[in-house]
């Protein structure tokens, strides 16, 4: 049972993998901070390599040496750390960018049809 449990919601490292995080690829963890006129501002930036990904994790080896685990949810979304692949900055947002824009769109045609 808990197996099936563990393996049931592993979607949001396919959704990952499909926009190109996998083992050795070279990252950028930016960590933000929110003001309060709702902007950010990215308070440190730092490098490493993906070594593992779990199902609801992935592990990275930082340039200092240590190692760190992330969400997945840092990869595809707006966090106050964000994880970037190093040479595709931009493909991450734009992939949790579409996935809640198809979300809202289902939720207004099930409205409409009630």
């Amino acid at each position: 049972m808990k197996e099936r449990r563990m393996w049931k919601n592993t979607w949001l490292k396919e959704l990952a993998g499909r926009y190109g995080l996998e083992k050795g690829k070279f990252v950028i963890v930016e960590e933000r901070s929110l003001l309060k006129d709702y902007t950010y501002i990215t308070r440190e930036i730092r490098h490493g390599v993906v070594l593992e990904l779990y199902p609801h994790h992935f592990y990275c080896q930082m340039e200092n040496g240590r190692r760190e685990s992330f969400r997945y949810n840092e990869f595809l979304g707006h966090e106050a750390r964000l994880v970037h692949l190093k040479e595709e900055k931009q493909k991450s947002v734009q992939a949790w960018t579409l996935f809640f824009v198809a979300e809202g769109i289902g939720k207004q045609e099930r409205i409409t049809s009630l």
